[in-house]
């Protein structure tokens, strides 16, 4: 290998570290994998700031905890889900949910494992899921170990927000506002859980393997759900410290077939027995098939290698 491959080898795996870091900035997928029998939904919220600083946050909710402990998250979110599915129900829950501080920025983050039963139904030759949960309406507070989870906005952040002095600069969602009356009453309305602004699944990209049998859908805001930026000004404009808090989810929805949506329900259909038997009988006859010329072969040879026998 020479000096010069190396080094161009050497530059291209650090601007593809570089590429991976700067993606691993954008919030993970809120995703939805439908099976016949079940609905998984997996939530990796994460929420960043440097506004204040959270308080030490390490939960980790499963079969294991108490029912009383895990009740205190799966049954409002269950009541939410219902509202939109009445049939939908939580068969199980996983929660992570844990702060920590990195490059002078404090980080929320939270993983949900969801599965949710009832959400389906099955005509025996096709599943259709109602997905209307994704617009889950969450706007109360859940504490877990005297802990907040999901009134971010009121729990950690409106304090000190309205604490700043009139000379501040606000910029809330990307837009300056004249004082902080706009920011205080966003930040107010400020759920982790709240879905209720996702638009509806015929607007989401929609992403076909027709040959792998699976669909996918995606849905990436345009911005970030919450964005909050303030700071003194400096004589020229611009900010002399930032101060920002910063949510911004996505979604994606799996199916492992071909599937079409309909507003909030999609819709697939099941393998009959037919379908699975065919690569199975077409496999079996061409394995019949070359068994078949290879006997030939065994066959046919004999007789030629004879005769050549004899004439020597």
């Amino acid at each position: 290998m020479t000096r010069a491959v190396a080094i161009l080898i050497l530059v291209t795996l650090t601007l593809g570290l570089g590429v991976g870091l700067i993606n691993n900035t954008r919030g993970q997928p809120v995703e939805v994998t439908v099976q016949p029998d079940t609905v998984t939904l997996t939530m990796n919220l994460e929420f960043y700031e440097n506004v204040t600083v959270l308080p030490p946050i390490n939960i980790n909710l499963g079969s294991s905890n108490s029912s009383e402990t895990l009740n205190t998250v799966v049954q409002p979110l269950q009541t939410a889900i219902q509202k939109l599915v009445p049939t939908g129900s939580i068969s199980s829950l996983e929660l992570r949910a844990r702060t920590f501080n990195t490059t002078k920025m404090w980080y929320l983050t939270e993983n949900y494992t969801i599965a949710i039963s009832g959400a389906n139904t099955n005509t025996g030759s096709n599943v259709a899921s109602n997905l209307a949960f994704l617009a889950l309406n969450m706007t109360q507070p859940i504490t877990i170990a005297n802990q907040e989870i999901n009134a971010i906005g009121t729990a950690y952040i409106l304090t000190p927000l309205s604490q700043q002095p009139s000379s501040t600069q606000f910029f809330i969602d990307g837009h300056q506002t004249l004082n902080a009356i706009i920011p205080v009453e966003t930040t107010a309305r400020f759920w982790l859980l709240d879905f209720t602004w996702v638009q509806p699944l015929p607007t989401w990209t929609e992403k076909s393997d027709l040959l792998g049998r699976t669909t996918t859908w995606t849905f990436t805001p345009p911005g970030p759900r919450y964005n909050l930026t303030y700071g003194p000004p400096s004589p020229e404009g611009t900010l002399i410290r930032t101060y920002e808090a910063i949510y911004n989810p996505t979604f994606r929805i799996s199916v492992p077939a071909n599937a079409w949506i309909n507003n909030r329900e999609v819709t697939f259909d099941l393998n009959n027995p037919a379908e699975i038997a065919m690569p199975i009988l077409v496999a079996a006859s061409l394995a019949v098939l070359l068994s078949t010329i290879l006997i030939d072969r065994k066959i046919t040879s004999k007789p030629r290698s004879m005769t050549k026998k004899k004439k020597r």
